[in-house]
């Protein structure tokens, strides 16, 4: 038995444990599509057709302390009524600190059904959006629990609520190109403004969400809701109107009103490996409509099916260096 063989050997399962905590670290790519339009009929809002491309940098420090890194492009083929065909840009650079709070060992290889965290997640604003809204950071601060139930692989409940205060230079995020304003801020007729919706200053978010896996966990279906409270910054003060014109009766706080929000999700996966999955799903986001009424949260005209292939770098490299070091081991 020989001195290198040895050495060898151990160098390549610290190579392996070293892969294993960066086991949840993504390359997506992703296609998502609209279906829904509804009585719409303008060309610019009918359809939708983007491309995601996001790298996902995820650390596992200990065994309850995740760190991560995120950003992406996108890629809208067709033009909407916030971009123009073919244009490109970056998302929002995120960073986050996840703590998943440790849980009972119980007798067997049964696990606790019970099952909680929090964590601290930043985005910076790296996106067109975001620096039209002229966002200089956003915090967001989140706790969580599930219960899992013992059918098939697991069927996990669970909810998470998330405090986001938004910082921002100005109240009021702005257009690139001036737009038509109303009469009724004050602003004479034919005049346009570079200026448009009041930024948000506070998101509070209830996220409740249902997963279920089988086939040994390469098989899952999801599905989620987020609905989201934003707080928006106070109107500014009018030397032409009055707080009461500006305003409107259901405004609270003087005038400042509460953007009520959701999302809807539900994503059917297949992951046959560690290093990738398939999935694919309906994504709806949902909220007011002009006139004062709801939009349906399940199902309207801003409706995506998405298409997404996943891999996981990591969990890949992983492999190979868990077969390396089973054949350093067969030569001793």
């Amino acid at each position: 038995m020989s001195g290198p063989g040895l050495a060898h050997a151990a160098g390549t399962e610290s190579a392996s444990d070293l892969m294993k905590r960066f086991a949840g670290t993504s390359l997506l790519f992703e296609n998502s599509f609209s279906v829904a339009h509804g009585t719409n009929t303008d060309p610019i809002n009918t359809r939708e057709w983007t491309q995601i491309r996001r790298l996902n940098l995820a650390m596992s420090v200990t065994d309850h302390l995740d760190l991560s890194a995120g950003i992406g492009v996108q890629r809208f083929l067709f033009e909407v009524n916030t971009t123009f065909k073919n244009e490109t840009w970056w998302e929002d650079l995120t960073l986050g600190a996840d703590v998943t709070v440790p849980t009972p060992t119980l007798a067997g290889e049964a696990e606790f059904p019970l099952s909680g965290g929090f964590g601290v997640n930043t985005s910076l604003p790296t996106s067109k959006a975001s620096q039209a809204e002229t966002l200089i950071l956003s915090p967001a601060v989140y706790g969580e629990g599930a219960i899992t139930v013992p059918i098939l692989d697991g069927w996990r409940w669970g909810y998470r609520f998330t405090a986001a205060p938004r910082l921002h230079t100005f109240t009021t995020m702005a257009y690139a190109a001036p737009r038509p304003c109303s009469a009724a801020t004050g602003c004479a007729l034919g005049r346009s403004t570079d200026t448009g919706w009041l930024n948000t200053k506070l998101q509070l978010t209830h996220g409740m969400s249902t997963s279920i896996t089988t086939l040994q966990e390469m098989l899952s279906l999801s599905v989620s809701m987020d609905v989201t409270y934003g707080f928006l910054y106070d109107l500014s003060p009018s030397p032409k109107y009055s707080e009461a014109v500006l305003g409107t009766p259901g405004n609270p706080s003087g005038g400042t009103p509460v953007n009520l929000t959701s999302s809807f999700l539900m994503d059917l996966s297949f992951a046959p490996h560690d290093s990738f999955a398939v999935s694919v799903g309906l994504w709806t986001p949902g909220g007011m409509r002009p006139n004062g009424g709801w939009y349906n949260p399940l199902a309207n005209r801003w409706s995506q099916v998405y298409v997404d292939l996943t891999f996981y770098p990591a969990a890949f490299g992983t492999s190979i260096a868990e077969m390396m070091q089973r054949a350093a081991a067969a030569r001793l």
